[in-house]
């Protein structure tokens, strides 16, 4: 058992430091003796638990996928009105970009590793539903396109991830807390319109983002 233990947390310290090299440098980039460097573990101790870089990559995917979906269930508040759970997912997936490499990672290597899962799946179907369901619901106001404002979902996401790998996320949580409120900022502005009142006591920003 406690050597069944000590190889899970080798495991564990293994991934973060491929993660964070993976995140910051690419597939290509990632060197196996920084990543065994930072985990302080042997090239023996990688390889047996990671054969190849191919499937080191792999499990972070594995990963990264996992802690999204958990998220977008997280958010996903039948409760709550269309917006306003598209409003908590946007906030999810932000977050988890801005603390996590491991997700970071993810959504860099399932564009860079052949055949790997898109990084998309677990949140922008949901999203795209969301949105529909708010026109039909009568949330959207006249003139707004529900797929113009899936496609901004997905550019803010997009933006989201390129922002925290480039100012180096997850050192700060105050940092994380703010960019996050900046993102669904924004989210918020283009639901209103540029010269239109801001949200009602009733509308998206009745959930508070934390």
């Amino acid at each position: 058992m406690v050597r069944q233990q000590r190889a899970e947390r080798t495991r564990t310290r293994l991934l973060r430091a491929a993660a964070d090299e993976m995140d910051e440098l690419g597939y290509c980039g990632a060197s196996l003796n920084r990543t065994c460097e930072s985990a302080g573990v042997t090239m023996g101790a990688l390889t047996f638990h990671f054969p190849t870089k191919h499937r080191l990559a792999g499990a972070i995917i594995d990963a990264g996928m996992t802690g999204i979906r958990t998220a977008v269930l997280g958010a996903l508040r039948p409760g709550l009105p269309p917006l306003g759970q598209v409003r908590l997912l946007l906030a999810a997936v932000g977050g988890l970009l801005y603390r996590d490499s491991v997700v970071r990672a993810t959504a860099r290597l399932t564009r860079e590793v052949p055949s790997s899962a898109d990084w998309t799946e677990p949140w922008l179907p949901p999203a795209q539903q969301l949105i529909d369901r708010a026109r039909s619901e009568g949330e959207l106001r006249p003139g707004l396109d529900p797929a113009d404002l899936t496609l901004l979902f997905a550019y803010l996401c997009y933006g989201a991830e390129a922002q925290a790998r480039g100012r180096t996320a997850g050192t700060d949580t105050g940092v994380a807390v703010e960019a996050v409120r900046q993102l669904v900022d924004i989210w918020d502005a283009m639901l209103c319109g540029p010269t239109g009142p801001g949200p009602s006591a009733d509308g998206p920003r009745r959930t508070a983002v934390t």
